[in-house]
C-alpha cells in the first residue's frame, strides 16, 4: 500500500510541478512539517526537515524572480542553457 501511495503522490508531484518547479515539494514538505496528523510516507519525510524546506523556499522565491524580472530571467537562461546539457 505504501508503494502505491508513494507512486500516485510522486505522479502528482510531477504533474503539478509544471507549475512552478518547487511549489509543490514545499506545499508537501510544509503540510507534513506543520500539519498534525498529516504524516508523510517514509520515504518522503525528508522534505519535513527545516533545512529542506528553507533551500526549498529559497529556490522557489529565486524561480519567481527569474520569471518575473526581465534581466534575471535572460541571466537565468544563459545559466540553465549551461547546466542542463
Amino acid at each position: 500500500m505504501e508503494a502505491l501511495l508513494s507512486t500516485l503522490m510522486g505522479t502528482g508531484l510531477a504533474i503539478s510541478a509544471g507549475f512552478r518547479a518547487f511549489l509543490p515539494m514545499v506545499a508537501l514538505g510544509a503540510a507534513g512539517h506543520f500539519i498534525p496528523g498529516f504524516d508523510l510516507p517514509e520515504a518522503w519525510r525528508w522534505l519535513e526537515n527545516e533545512w529542506v524546506l528553507v533551500i526549498m523556499l529559497v529556490l522557489l522565491i529565486l524561480d519567481l524572480v527569474a520569471d518575473k524580472v526581465p534581466w534575471v530571467d535572460a541571466v537565468n537562461d544563459v545559466v540553465q542553457t549551461v547546466i542542463r546539457p
